[in-house]
């Protein structure tokens, strides 16, 4: 079983619902409404996509766009539980007795699955919630009083998200302000076709009625509205997951070329003599050992008393290669010894709101073009990796992974890289981050850096395996221990605009590691700032997602 950290989907879709307002006697009034934003954890595409029993943690944002009418200005709201029917429909609530009808609805109610984003039909079981801690929430809003399954519900597939009396307050133009954060379970198989081989599925959050609610002096009477938000997840079926041991029980195949055929060219006469008569036990004996490539060594022994076959002998059992190529195959073998130059980056997730869309050029070993870059999703600082780079957590070289888009893009397959990891031959999906060296600060906006480490141009790899357990990072955020669970991208060395490349043989595999031991990573408390060379931002910073590591390819055009 592994929890998957919270990460911010690529194919979300935010809705604004609709909105009511009572206009104020000098014509000057409020509306309210919002959006719900989900930021689900790995399970965003095809490639990363859950697994059965997987726990993935699911943060519910909301994004406030009440406004006053005229001009349109932006006014602080409220997140608030309202009655549901009645005569008192829409008025805040904490409990059913404070409504006429009994129903006090949650703030939010979150749809575990359904057959596509609009929820029209649901798909129950196929994750399950998971409660955690007092108050069933992995972390929340200090006014959100829990996280709960909703007892009206039979299927068990929504979620009721509870404010206290005061609400949640939203500030202004609020986007993305963060609610509760929930835990689920992968716990069913979702029904796919060759329309659907990954098993995509629909998630939703929706607001109770009109639970926006405006708090602005300007808004003569409260106006209320409601909000909605959803995403898409993947749940492939686990049989697509046996194609890798494929490849694993292919390996023993070398076994066969361990032909008997260095005991014929070893001994001229005595071969015939011996297959003929297998019946002497002294040469019975030693004509069974050679099945095995150890007993090669004893042969001459025996046949040392001419000075001249021994040597013969000797020359002979070098040459079996099926020994040299028995012990290249093993992936353990080539990435222990040398491992490429490099830096490592560990990678953790970062929010921010909508970002203006721009786009570059973006040149590599793979392909060159066009590409649409959209929101920033990870900031990887230099890390040192079990020790082995001490001066990596001052270095002040970033990198801001952003969203990027390619059509047209032709999947690389048979790609041979090393790294200290693996040795492996991988299939590069489709393009889908880009990293641009960047500064970082933790107090105050930092000035633009020259460059000095590459752009990297990032794809998705597929169905690739790789586990390990336990392994210590040191970087500007501090000390973590992470077990790695899979290979997710390779990001090539990339010319952004015709810029050029810094160092055309520093790529990097990156790794979807899982915080392994330690207290909880919770990010610095007042968040980052960045700059480069699409200027700066601010981020909030959330668990690790990615260890990125040196990696040699071996064959750049395969």
């Amino acid at each position: 079983m592994r929890i998957k950290g919270i990460l911010s989907i690529g194919l979300l879709l935010v809705v604004a619902l609709g909105f009511a307002w009572v206009p104020e006697a000098r014509g000057f009034g409020c509306q309210a409404s919002g959006s719900l934003p989900i930021f689900p954890s790995d399970g965003t595409d095809c490639p990363n996509a859950l697994h059965l029993n997987d726990e993935i943690d699911i943060l519910v944002t909301a994004t406030n766009s009440s406004s006053s009418v005229p001009p349109g200005t932006n006014v602080p709201a409220k997140l608030a539980n309202v009655c549901v029917g009645g005569t008192n429909n829409g008025a805040a609530c904490t409990q059913s007795t404070d409504c006429n009808s009994l129903v006090c609805g949650a703030a939010v109610v979150y749809t575990l699955a359904c057959t596509d984003t609009t929820c029209a039909a649901e798909l129950p079981g196929v994750l399950t919630f998971v409660p955690v801690n007092a108050n069933g929430c992995v972390s929340n809003h200090p006014n959100v009083v829990s996280c709960s399954l909703n007892l009206d519900d039979p299927t068990g597939n929504t979620v009721d998200i509870r404010v206290d009396a005061s609400g949640v307050p939203l500030a202004a133009g609020a986007l993305n302000f963060p609610i509760a954060t929930i835990r689920a379970k992968a716990t069913a198989e979702v029904p796919f076709s060759m329309a659907n081989p990954c098993g995509q599925f629909g998630t939703r959050a929706d607001t109770s009625g009109n639970s926006i609610v405006t708090t602005d002096a300007n808004c003569s009477a409260v106006a209320t509205g409601g909000a909605q938000g959803s995403s898409n997840l993947f749940l492939p079926q686990p049989t697509a997951t046996p194609t890798p041991t494929a490849t694993v029980t292919a390996t023993p195949t070398p076994t066969a070329t361990e032909t008997p055929t260095p005991t014929p060219t070893a001994t001229e006469t005595a071969t015939p003599t011996v297959t003929v008569t297998p019946t002497p036990t002294p040469t019975a004996t030693e004509t069974a050992t050679p099945t095995a490539t150890e007993t090669a060594t004893p042969t001459p022994t025996e046949t040392a008393t001419p000075t001249e076959t021994p040597t013969a002998t000797i020359t002979v059992t070098p040459t079996e290669t099926p020994t040299a190529t028995r012990t290249q195959t093993p992936t353990p073998t080539p990435t222990a010894s040398t491992p490429p130059p490099g830096r490592h980056y560990q990678c953790y997730e970062v929010h921010q709101g909508p970002q203006n869309r721009r786009q570059v050029t973006l040149a590599d070993l793979f392909s060159d073009g066009t590409v649409t870059v959209g929101r920033a999703k990870r900031i990887c600082n230099p890390a040192d990796k079990r020790d082995e780079d001490p001066d990596a957590p001052s270095d002040v070289n970033h990198l801001l992974s952003y969203e990027i888009s390619q059509a047209g893009f032709v999947p690389v397959k048979g790609l041979h890289v090393v790294n200290q990891f693996q040795d492996a031959v991988i299939t590069l999906a489709r393009p889908d981050y880009m990293m641009v060296p960047s500064a970082k600060d933790l107090t105050a906006t930092p000035p633009l850096l020259p460059p000095a480490i590459n752009h990297f141009k990032c794809y998705t790899i597929e169905r690739s395996r790789f586990r390990a357990s336990d392994i210590k990072v040191d970087d500007q955020f501090g000390t973590l221990n992470v077990d790695i669970k899979r290979p997710v991208r390779f990001c090539a060395a990339a010319d952004k605009n015709g810029e050029g490349i810094v160092d055309p043989s520093a790529n990097l595999t990156c790794y979807h590691v899982r915080q392994a031991s330690g207290p909880r990573f919770r990010g610095p408390a007042g968040g980052i700032f960045t700059t480069n060379q699409f200027g700066s931002a601010a981020f909030r910073v959330f668990g690790p997602r990615e260890l990125c590591v040196p990696t040699q390819i071996l064959n750049p055009t395969p």
